[in-house]
């Protein structure tokens, strides 16, 4: 691509200091700029993936939703560099989208945008959403949830009384890339703390330690969360990756129990069972959470027989 030439190969660097990865990162780069995105027949295998993990998640009258966690370039497109600003097209989860407006996708690109006018939602030297970012989309998933009335009105991302900042989690470390002196990276400010809760190991069935701030971090999974004071009865199960990072500790605080399990794309985690998982803990909403870019992968042609 014209303009890579003269990059790292492990990233690209933006304007005010924000790197993206490059393609050494699945295609990174040229999903941001739309030169690698879903045609037809992936757009159909993702289509059919989905629709049915929405059939076997609804069979016991449940609700089935996707959200893709946004990668930084698909809500701060103004920060790539500026030869690459000229190549930007439609990228894959528009075109995924705009085939497929049955699906039931959570967007959360546009608040996450408006948010980070205020307060970065992102930051410089990482991929994924900060803390404050995380609290945004939740935030405007659960409207979505009280809209279509599949929650009580007192699902919300718990109140927050402003944000405050700490050091990036640098991605781009083994690259070379220092610590800037200024933080950047957003966290809420909660105005209560954290509801009670517990976290079990669904393998062994042994407790897990909560994590700093009641995160629920990816290597503990699968793991059930147990919350009796949360703002609902219900029960929620997450397909989840890294991007669940930020939001397991407002998913607890919104259900009173959430089964986390880590989803198969790109290997990530092991083959899921959608029905088995349903038939067994009986959720009443279910979410499939992904980062933007693993949208290159395939996904499994169907779920592991029981």
């Amino acid at each position: 691509m014209q303009g890579l030439s003269g990059e790292n190969p492990g990233y690209v660097t933006g304007r005010d200091g924000w790197l993206f990865f490059n393609d050494s990162q699945v295609n990174d780069l040229s999903q941001a700029v739309g030169r690698d995105r879903l045609t037809r027949t992936p757009i159909e295998r993702w289509n059919a993936y989905f629709s049915q993990m929405r059939r076997e998640a609804e069979a016991r009258g449940g609700h089935f939703y996707i959200l893709i966690a946004p990668a930084k370039w698909d809500v701060y497109p103004d920060l790539l560099p500026t030869w690459a600003q000229k190549l930007r097209g439609t990228n894959s989860l528009d075109r995924l989208m705009a085939a497929h407006p049955e699906l039931p996708f959570i967007d959360v690109r546009q608040p996450l945008r408006e948010a980070g006018q205020d307060q970065p939602t992102y930051s410089r030297l990482n991929s994924h959403w900060t803390d404050y970012g995380g609290w945004v989309a939740w935030k405007a998933a659960t409207a979505c949830l009280r809209a279509v009335g599949d929650v009580d009105a007192a699902v919300d991302a718990p109140a927050i009384d402003g944000v405050y900042v700490v050091g990036d989690q640098n991605e781009f470390a083994d690259d070379g890339v220092e610590q800037p002196a200024d933080p950047q990276r957003t966290i809420p400010d909660f105005v209560a703390p954290h509801p009670a809760t517990t976290i079990t190991d669904i393998k062994t069935g042994a407790d897990v330690q909560i994590g700093v701030d009641d995160i629920l971090d990816t290597p503990m999974l699968p793991a059930i969360t147990s919350t009796p004071q949360a703002q609902s009865s219900k029960t929620m199960l997450v397909l989840r990756d890294s991007t669940g990072r930020a939001l397991s500790p407002l998913w607890s605080t919104s259900f009173a129990r959430t089964v986390q399990y880590q989803h198969p794309i790109g290997a990530m985690g092991a083959p899921v069972d959608m029905k088995r998982l349903v038939d067994r803990f009986r959720p009443d909403i279910t979410f499939f959470t992904m980062t933007e870019r693993y949208l290159s992968f395939d996904p499994p042609a169907s779920s592991p027989a029981p």
